[in-house]
């Protein structure tokens, strides 16, 4: 072992240390085999010294082996890294060597850490594409951190883009200086004057202090002012959405970060703001009386369950006092719209949901209106169109039956609805040529709209096209939306021509989003006289589809010409373009025909749905069988323990239910040794325990529960020594005890329990076996006394369940292993 030491610090020489390792592990096994017979000859009696210094020199042997083989491993890896970098040019025909890449899961400060180590292992590996270290990047993020960048696809052009974003995101040094601060501010008290918690309280705060000096913000000089740090100490004190304003303004006034002045004023503005607000809500208060009407009656629960269900209070319709919603009123559904507002308004419910108690800005339905041409913040029933008319009340007849009187939740109505639409408008669509810088064209379909401030493309679109391009951070306000979010887009350029054979194309920079939106279907154009002999710039008639790319205000005027040809009455428009004429305007709906829809809905059932659910779902417990046992892994595991019980001399013998490829132990006899030791020198301080755990394994070995182990060396892999001690229960007569073996104990990385399956759970239901018990006359119980050790453990398994034991009185040891099913945590 000295030899192993010197190869292994002084000479450096990992062939030498691999050469003496593989010498020492013959001699180290005849050693153990003169050791088992050295102990087979000792008489009863003899002190165990000898063993106790021949387990002290095989920890010192074990020890000398693990410091050799961990250093082979790492002269390995080593190697590995070298003729990684000088076979790099290989990397596109052979695949990668495992590395152990850093893993970031979010936090600021190891950031730069993460960085460094990724850009000396990936980043700066110029013979790997951007695409391999796009997919490296994403295997070194963890948990939430992964969303930042999983908006963007796995590809070379977004290798560049998915670095910005982390880095803008945790690699700024601001954030970086105030986390820090705020570190040394939520340092751990030292609260206790032991030496190992003074020194872990200096490492934590010289740790920050350090980082701080090398980001130029030094303690002992006025690089850290007092401001930043008194800054910091408030912004932890106000609440989270007050800091999430103060971290937008900062973001595009960053000299304002640790101006604390810059802070106070910005408190007060915010103060003098909700100041604002409360007193306009107070005066509304004061002058608006808020009517409640008293719910009906409700039934009761059935019994079962009313055991487990929630209840709820529900208010009923404010226009009617009827036990439904409001959208569901037939006599708010028979008004106008206008008339609905007027309704809103006056009870105070709110536009998005129809309810009462907030306001639209604070509704927690995030769902639109469904009107393909609205999408507004409004519930769909507040909708005001001019083209579709309302649903008169003679056409809207709610029906209701004797069942519905004073039922709570039941109901049996119908409701027959009718509405119909006569005009359609056209937006301004054409159809064009995409082409990109490399030459590649692509027909798409354009939609201009003035309303939107920059012109956008479809993200599927401009990734297969390669269109080149810049990240931008905007602020957003999309239609419908009441507030604004910074999102980051990417910028493309591409150019657009006509389809009718002219060579003039216009550049065009458009904003790539996902999706933009669909535009209706196009009629025939045959009807349209003044429109003959023009070249239209859309087809006609065309279906439904998709909008390829959508020009805003910043290319609107560019691509439309003056030059205008108006139709009459409830006809459409056109104007010229480089695409050709864009028609747009009033058209008739189907060519001046009418549409009309019709639609008649009936609905009948005695309790409500929720109710009925939840009387089943209690109903049918301890009735039908566990879910669990569907699953092939129980049914197979139970199959197994079926075909391998056995019945044999007055007692049941089976097999311990292995993982697959299960069981790999290794040979823990050491460990449970010294285990054994402990557990004697905790025993003989008591003459009463101690003699009582004597007496319990004699009283095992007389029942047959363990039996002596004959073969000392057992199968490899399969051999398994249980730690085991002795727990009392004192009471006032007596003291009591119970052998406990640990089936959990951990060595080399793994326990018995580990390798073993838990499934299925044997225990019956409780709730069936109270059901059997109400369905017969007499009911028989019966326990067991030790039920677990009367079962057998089969022949097979019963080397995992050797354990070490020997008299108190007596210094030789003896293996043993237990032949019932006695294994527990």
């Amino acid at each position: 072992m000295k030899e192993l030491e010197r190869a292994r610090e002084e000479l450096s020489s990992p062939t030498l240390v691999r050469n003496l390792l593989d010498l020492l592990i013959p001699y180290w096994g005849r050693a153990c085999q003169l050791m088992e017979k050295y102990e087979d000859t000792l008489p009863i009696g003899k002190p165990a010294d000898d063993i106790i210094e021949w387990h002290n020199f095989a920890t010192e042997v074990a020890k000398a082996r693990s410091i050799a083989e961990d250093y082979l491993e790492k002269d390995k890896v080593d190697d590995d890294r070298r003729d990684m970098r000088q076979n790099s040019g290989a990397l596109y025909h052979f695949n990668l060597p495992k590395w152990e890449l850093p893993k970031f899961d979010g936090d600021v400060l190891q950031f730069e850490t993460f960085w460094e180590q990724f850009e000396d292992q990936i980043y700066r590996q110029s013979e790997l594409r951007d695409t391999t270290k796009s997919t490296y990047l994403r295997s070194c993020l963890t948990g939430n951190e992964l969303n930042a960048i999983d908006g963007l696809d796995v590809t070379a052009a977004n290798y560049s883009a998915a670095i910005e974003i982390l880095k803008s995101r945790f690699g700024r040094r601001d954030l970086i200086i105030q986390t820090h601060i705020r570190k040394l501010l939520d340092a751990t008290p030292c609260n206790d004057a032991s030496l190992k918690m003074s020194r872990k309280f200096y490492d934590e705060v010289v740790s920050h202090i350090r980082v701080l000096e090398a980001l130029g913000k030094n303690s002992s000089s006025p690089e850290l002012t007092a401001s930043e740090v008194l800054s910091e100490i408030f912004k932890l004190k106000v609440h989270v959405s007050t800091r999430k304003k103060w971290e937008t303004l900062i973001f595009f006034e960053p000299s304002k970060a640790s101006n604390l002045e810059a802070f106070l004023r910005f408190l007060e503005d915010i103060i003098r703001v909700e100041e604002s607000v409360s007193m306009d809500d107070h005066k509304l208060s004061s002058n608006v009386t808020f009517i409640r009407r008293k719910s009906p009656p409700r039934n009761r629960l059935p019994s079962v369950a009313a055991l487990h269900a929630e209840t709820r209070s529900f208010e009923g319709c404010t226009v009617c006092g009827e036990r439904h919603r409001v959208s569901q009123c037939p006599k708010f559904l028979a008004d106008s719209t206008q008339d609905r507002w007027k309704i809103a308004k006056r009870e105070n419910l709110c536009f998005r949901c129809l309810q009462r108690g907030h306001k639209g800005n604070r509704c927690p339905e995030t769902k639109r209106c469904d009107h393909p041409s609205c999408r507004k913040a409004h519930h769909k029933l507040l909708h005001s169109d001019k083209e579709t008319h309302k649903v008169r009340t003679d056409e809207t007849l709610p029906l209701k039956s004797s069942t519905e009187k004073d039922k709570g939740a039941s109901s049996n109505r119908a409701l027959l609805g009718r509405t119909s639409t006569e005009k359609e408008n056209l937006l301004q669509t054409a159809r064009a040529i995409l082409q990109s810088d490399d030459g590649n064209q692509l027909f798409v379909t354009c939609l201009f709209d003035s309303g939107c401030q920059r012109s956008l493309i479809r993200k599927d679109l401009a990734e297969p096209l390669r269109l080149k391009g810049t990240m931008e951070r905007l602020m957003l306000l999309r239609l419908g939306e009441s507030h604004s979010k910074y999102e980051k887009l990417r910028c493309v350029n591409f150019r657009l021509k006509g389809n009718y054979g002219g060579e003039d194309s216009y550049p065009i920079e458009a904003l790539c989003v996902p999706r933009i939106t669909t535009v209706d279907a196009n009629i025939s154009a045959a009807n349209w006289h003044h429109l003959h002999g023009l070249n239209l710039a859309d087809i006609f008639p065309r279906e439904r589809t998709e909008t390829d790319a959508l020009i805003g205000i910043d290319f609107y005027n560019r691509l439309l010409f003056r030059e205008r040809i108006v139709g009459g009455i409830a006809l459409p428009e056109a104007v010229n373009s480089p695409f050709g004429w864009i028609v747009s305007g009033n058209i008739p709906s189907n060519d001046g025909g009418r549409e009309c829809i019709t639609l008649l809905m009936k609905t009948e059932n005695e309790y409500g749905e929720d109710d009925l659910r939840r009387f089943w779902d209690l109903a049918i417990i301890g009735v039908t069988d566990d879910k669990g046992a569907e699953d092939p892994s129980v049914a197979r595991l139970m199959k197994t323990f079926e075909e391998t019980l056995e019945y044999s001399d007055g007692r049941y013998t089976v097999k311990l239910p292995w993982k697959p490829g299960f069981p790999n132990l290794s040979n823990n006899y050491t460990h449970a040794l010294q285990r054994l030791f402990n557990t004697e020198a905790s025993l003989l301080k008591d003459t009463t325990k101690s003699e009582m755990y004597s007496k319990t394994l004699k009283e095992y070995m007389t029942e047959g529960i363990i039996k002596r182990v004959e073969n000392k060396r057992g199968i490899e892999r399969k051999t398994w020594y249980l730690l085991h001690h002795m727990v009392f229960k004192n009471d006032q007569t007596s003291t009591k005890g119970q052998i406990v073996f640990d089936a959990s104990a951990h060595f080399g990385r793994t326990s018995l329990n580990r390798q073993l399956d838990t499934r299925p759970s044997l225990q019956r239901d409780l709730v069936r076996i109270l059901l059997r018990f109400q369905r017969h006359r007499i009911g028989v119980q019966a326990e067991v006394s030790q039920m677990f050790l009367q079962i057998g453990l089969h022949k097979e398994d019963r080397d995992v369940t050797r354990f070490l034991w020997k008299e108190l009185v007596i210094r030789r040891i003896r293996r043993h292993f237990v032949s019932g099913d006695s294994v527990s945590d």
